[in-house]
């Protein structure tokens, strides 16, 4: 309240109270005298004109200014919450998709991500057959190129070479194991089904790292600490006739081994299957695998198909346009299977290969492959993944709480910008008041108030 707020009482009060005025003019209520009293000590000095001057500067280098700037920063919070909101929906849904997309890579839905992770190595011999049906449509690809490189090169050594050995074997015999390649025999039985062992992979932990050997940690050798060798303690028997002398015979001093030794010795059929025990234990682990479970020749697999897919590619090169002419020239003496093999059939031969090699080589059957051989594979990857998926659910608590705080501003903003209004209003009313107050003081001459005020 200041000096024109206690004009406009009075002014409200004379209304109000103008049944208490006598015939002089004055009140008889104490209200009114009360407020009058208080009006002419603000005009003593002009007090009251010096504090609303006093108000109108403090309003507008400080009031004001100071709720310009709580709008100015609550627009600005609710403008950077509102990016980070959306950077945090973004990120999310960044997250949300990898995480989905790598699950539908490797064939899981991601609910229970290690279960589900196991489960897929049951569909891995299914996907081996697949692949294997797919490699025997490759005979006569493989058969073309064998004569290409023959027709090439019609040497003896080049005849014999072996070319794309693992490719060929996988088209007649199947996925057969190492040892069976290299040796053109299967391993025993036993050595599979002790491989096969081996080679799972268990998810039972053990309770405890510590090994038990037993109750006491001494060993019992009987009820003595002594070994009793017989009655007599200290000497050893050697007969009663000479104590000094070793009795080999009534004649002579030879000794008698026998009549006859007998070197025939005939082997029973039992030490078969102790020698397929010892031939078992010989063969390596990895030759156990299967050639497409083997990382050293499933790389070999990889490195025939491309070679293939090499071949093609620049036979289809070859074949087509001016190349054409050159290829026609050089092929006149060709066997019939090379010259009689049109564009259509390489392409064909080429888009089985293209094929083979996108399944041999998806993210799928990579993850399968380290998957089978690597437990700690398996913790990392599914590790990963729900790494992904609690980056996505952390990103969206994100942007849930950004959210909250830019309500709670909205809030605080609708609050700030009606009491900046107001404030404007009021300074502007005690702009006006105050100037004509002064021009009332000056003969009623026009007073401007100028500086700042005029800018809010």
């Amino acid at each position: 309240i200041h000096y024109f707020h206690c004009l406009k009482i009075v002014k409200v009060l004379k209304v109000s109270e103008s049944a208490t005025k006598n015939i002089f003019g004055r009140y008889s209520s104490k209200r009114m005298k009360d407020w009058q009293q208080i009006v002419a000590m603000y005009e003593t000095d002009s007090i009251g004109l010096a504090e609303a001057a006093d108000m109108l500067i403090r309003n507008v280098n400080y009031e004001i200014a100071a709720s310009k700037k709580q709008v100015k920063k609550c627009q600005q919070q609710l403008n950077d919450l509102q990016r980070k909101e959306s950077e945090y929906d973004s990120n999310a849904n960044m997250f949300r998709n990898k995480f989905l997309q790598t699950c539908k890579q490797i064939g899981i839905e991601g609910a229970s991500i290690k279960t589900e992770l196991m489960a897929l190595l049951t569909t891995l011999p299914e996907l081996y057959d697949n692949l294997v049906a797919d490699c025997k449509q490759l005979k006569n690809a493989c058969d073309f190129y064998h004569a290409f490189v023959v027709f090439l090169d019609n040497s003896d050594e080049n005849k014999k070479l072996e070319i794309l050995p693992l490719l060929n074997c996988i088209i007649s015999q199947g996925n057969v194991t190492v040892h069976e390649w290299k040796t053109g025999q299967a391993p025993p039985e036993e050595a599979l089904k002790k491989a096969a062992e081996n080679n799972q992979i268990s998810e039972v932990k053990p309770a405890t790292d510590s090994i038990d050997f037993g109750d006491s940690n001494a060993i019992d050798f009987g009820d003595g600490g002594a070994i009793d060798f017989g009655d007599n303690a200290n000497e050893i028997d050697f007969g009663d006739d000479n104590a000094n002398q070793i009795d080999f015979g009534d004649e002579t001093n030879a000794i008698d081994f026998g009549d006859e030794i007998n070197f025939d010795i005939s082997v029973e059929n039992g030490n078969t299957v102790s020698n397929e025990q010892e031939k078992s234990a010989t063969i390596d682990d990895e030759d156990l695998m299967t050639i497409l479970d083997n990382i050293r020749t499933r790389s070999c697999i990889i490195d025939d198909l491309t070679e293939l897919q090499g071949f093609f590619k620049q036979r289809l090169n070859e074949m087509s346009g001016e190349a054409n002419i050159v290829a026609v020239n050089q092929f006149q003496d060709a066997p019939r299977q090379l010259q009689l093999t049109s564009t259509q059939e390489i392409s064909g031969m080429k888009s089985i290969v293209d094929r083979i090699l996108s399944k041999l080589t998806s993210v799928k059957m990579q993850h399968l492959f380290l998957i089978k051989t690597s437990e700690r594979y398996v913790d990392r990857l599914a590790e990963s993944l729900k790494q992904k998926q609690s980056l996505a659910d952390k990103m969206l608590e994100s942007s849930k709480s950004s959210k909250e705080r830019r309500q709670k501003i909205a809030v605080q903003l609708t609050e700030a910008e009606p009491k900046l209004d107001n404030l404007i209003k009021k300074t502007k009313e005690l702009q006006a008041e105050i100037s004509a107050e002064l021009s009332k003081r000056y003969q009623s001459r026009p007073v401007n108030i100028m500086g700042e005020i005029n800018l809010i």
